[in-house]
């Protein structure tokens, strides 16, 4: 879990922390002024990217509001979500405000040259989650999965970084290119739907086009351009690339659904991998033998259960269950 409080902050609006972090939150906030350099630069970058304006009645509600707080009306105890947010909502005003109507230029843009504050959206094992960017992107992250950004986004440029696998929906910006890096290679999108997918250990990092077109660049003299409904797919062993049609892309991003898609020719040894990223839970073999068996299709994967009597379906594999692990065994 990452502490760092403009981190859980940016976490915060994107309904992705837990009670623990929200009350760490909490606690950071009642120690903070309005005029907190740091919560400044962040509310000041987050109201940048909006392009955001304010009337003169939306500005007398927030002064109402900061007042408010100034005088103590904000509850002392951790709160639930709903609470905490409206305890949030002033001191973001409050930043706004105070950058807005009380900053020089001068230091307002010494503030905008200096280094962004990296974000990081993240999932754990067995976790799925969906956020909006500043421009209004949509983007699904699922298992095991991280997504950072600088606060300056989407004042320039739209850059983000991806570890594991995430599904984009990209706001329309002529102007301003979407940009995912891998680490292995980039992908640029204008408008457009697209599944990446770049999970570490991973021998293969697969990007797939539905919607727009976007083009892949690995920094190193290889580019290429999809059309809808087709992929690229580079190998980290090798680092080569590998481009393919309808055949691959018609299964990319089911994971949205909670349908778990084994291709042909996954091991068993592979298989439980993927279960281990999606259940949070750990795997033993009792048998080597096993790890070899090959399975594929569409699992719908609302139950570990399930999954398990499909594996054991093949009547060559045994389980049980044991705490927080499955044995797999050959059947007797």
């Amino acid at each position: 879990m990452n502490n760092d409080p403009i981190n859980l902050l940016e976490r915060f609006f994107n309904g992705a922390t837990s009670a623990e972090e929200e009350r760490t939150l909490t606690e950071w906030l009642r120690d903070k002024s309005e005029s907190d350099p740091e919560l400044a630069e962040y509310y000041r970058s987050k109201w940048a990217a909006t392009n955001g304006t304010m009337d003169s009645q939306t500005k007398a509600r927030i002064h109402a509001r900061i007042r408010e707080t100034i005088d103590g009306s904000a509850p002392e105890a951790p709160a639930p979500r709903r609470r905490l947010l409206g305890r949030l909502l002033p001191w973001a005003a409050a930043a706004c405000i105070a950058v807005a109507g009380f900053v020089g230029w001068y230091n307002y843009a010494q503030i905008s040259a200096r280094q962004g504050h990296l974000f990081e959206i993240y999932t754990e094992k067995g976790q799925k989650t969906n956020i909006t960017l500043p421009d209004g992107t949509h983007v699904w992250l699922n298992s095991a999965s991280k997504l950072s950004y600088d606060s300056r986004y989407n004042l320039r440029s739209r850059e983000v970084n991806l570890v594991g696998e995430g599904y984009f929906e990209v706001a329309k910006d002529p102007e301003r290119q979407f940009r995912v890096n891998t680490g292995n290679y980039t992908v640029e999108a204008l408008g457009t739907a697209f599944n990446v997918k770049s999970y570490p250990g991973d021998r293969t990092s697969v990007t797939t086009l539905f919607e727009g077109k976007v083009r892949i660049d690995d920094g190193d003299g290889f580019t290429t351009t999809l059309d809808p409904m087709e992929a690229v797919a580079y190998d980290t062993v090798d680092g080569g690339f590998t481009k393919s049609g309808s055949g691959r892309t018609q299964f990319a991003g089911l994971w949205r659904n909670n349908e778990l898609i084994v291709e042909s020719g996954t091991t068993l040894e592979k298989l439980t991998e993927l279960l281990d990223r999606e259940y949070n839970i750990r795997f033993v073999f009792r048998s080597e033998r096993i790890k070899q068996l090959r399975f594929e299709g569409i699992i719908k994967n609302n139950n570990l259960q399930n999954v398990l009597q499909l594996i054991g379906l093949s009547g060559e594999v045994s389980y049980t269950i044991e705490d927080n692990t499955v044995v797999l065994d050959e059947k007797r």
